[in-house]
């Protein structure tokens, strides 16, 4: 369902803008596709996930932000599982976080 991706994709750039918060930042996009598999990375270079994040964001709906109803990751792993995929939370080697979220076409 391409507008299920879509909306997860749409969901993982607008987290990793509003990690960056007011003073900004970068954002990298990285993908990878092999016949009907594909890899999708989004890096920024915000503040990161604490050990906290990663082992429960993607379990239930959690914000980190004020006002926010932490939908937004729980439902993209919800779409990559229907695409026969996962979705991943990790720190970058510079720091930030990554998001990686991999589907398949079969």
């Amino acid at each position: 369902d391409r507008l299920k991706i879509r909306q997860a994709i749409k969901n993982l750039l607008l987290n990793a803008m509003e990690a960056l918060g007011p003073r900004g930042g970068i954002i990298t996009v990285a993908i990878e596709s092999h016949d009907e598999h594909h890899r999708l990375t989004v890096s920024d270079t915000g503040p990161g996930f604490s050990p906290e994040q990663l082992e429960s964001l993607l379990d239930s709906p959690v914000s980190t932000r004020e006002g926010g109803s932490g939908l937004g990751l729980f439902i993209t792993r919800h779409i990559a599982e229907l695409h026969h995929g996962l979705l991943s939370l990790s720190n970058g080697e510079t720091g930030g976080g990554e998001v990686t979220m991999s589907w398949s076409e079969v």
